[in-house]
Parts: structure tokens; C-alpha cells; sequence
């Protein structure tokens, strides 16, 4: 079985009528293949990813705007944006009050400072749905835009407890 998406566009007169259509089909098999691994290996590994993007001079708040995928609140025992809302302040409010200042220093530390590296990665624990608290591998990148601004943050958890033991 084959994939396609499928494009195109309607040239129009002055009044708005379809005067000429053209378009075309795009062989996706092989694109839903490799999503379709990754997303088994990375619910196989309890990865859930987050995404937040700032817009123009926009400043990183508590109320920035961030997307979780499901296995991210999954891995928390939330279910929806209901219960977990799509704020980055949802992630830091259940982050273990000892480990919150270095996890928000390790992130912001990277937001604002250009010169520092791009990525990194850190362990916290995190408060799930049910009161317990669990252990969590966290990274993350940044995406600037020419002059050195950040753009976008992607980036994962993993529940250390739970991922696959690493082979001897």
C-alpha cells in the first residue's frame, strides 16, 4: 500500500472563476514508515516530547505557550490539556521544589545567553498526577534565528524507572 499527499492550486479570473487547476501527487510511504518507527521507539522508550516557540521579542514567561505530545503527559499520568495545560509553567510547577532552581537556571541560562551551548540534558524529579514523585532524564535544543535569538526550545523526558534497561 502507497501514500500520497496530494497539492495544488486554481488560477482565477477577476471575477473568482477557476480558469485553470493544476496540481500533483507525493509518494509519502517511506515519510509514514519512519514516523511511524520513531513513534514506537519512542513510546518503547517512555519519551514524550514538548515544543515551545517565542515569537518576535517575545520574553520567556511561566505563561509562555507549550505543546506536550500525549506520552509526555502519559508518562506524568495526565491525560489531556485539561488536566495538564499547555504552558511551560505546567512542566516547572511539578518539578521537585529541591531540583526546580537548577533545572529553571539550566534552562534559561541557555534562552538568553547565545554564547552557551544549544542543547542540554539534566535529571529531576517530577510530581505525577497522583502525588508521587518519579525520576526523569530531560533534554533539550534550541533553535536560533540569525542573530543569535532563540526561536523555538524542542524537547523530550524519559522516566528513567521505566526506559529499557541499556544493554551490558
Amino acid at each position: 500500500m502507497r501514500f500520497f499527499r496530494e497539492f495544488g492550486e486554481t488560477t482565477r479570473d477577476e471575477q473568482g472563476n477557476p480558469i485553470r487547476a493544476v496540481g500533483g501527487l507525493k509518494n509519502v510511504t517511506e515519510l509514514r514508515e519512519q514516523l511511524i518507527k520513531l513513534g514506537m521507539t519512542m513510546k518503547a522508550g517512555s519519551i514524550g516530547l514538548w515544543s515551545v516557540a517565542l515569537c518576535k521579542d517575545e520574553k520567556f514567561s511561566m505563561d509562555s505557550p507549550c505543546t506536550y505530545d500525549d506520552e509526555f503527559r502519559k508518562l506524568l499520568g495526565f491525560v489531556n490539556e485539561s488536566d495538564f495545560p499547555n504552558l511551560i509553567s505546567s512542566w516547572f510547577d511539578v518539578i521537585h521544589p529541591d531540583d526546580r532552581e537548577a533545572a529553571l537556571k539550566k534552562f534559561t541560562d541557555r534562552l538568553h545567553e547565545p554564547s552557551c551551548r544549544d542543547s542540554y540534558e539534566i535529571e529531576f524529579r517530577l510530581k505525577k498526577k497522583d502525588g508521587v514523585y518519579g525520576l526523569f532524564h530531560a533534554f533539550c535544543t534550541y533553535l536560533r534565528n540569525e542573530a543569535g535569538n532563540p526561536i523555538k526550545v524542542l524537547g523530550g523526558l524519559q522516566d528513567i524507572v521505566k526506559c529499557p534497561a541499556k544493554p551490558k
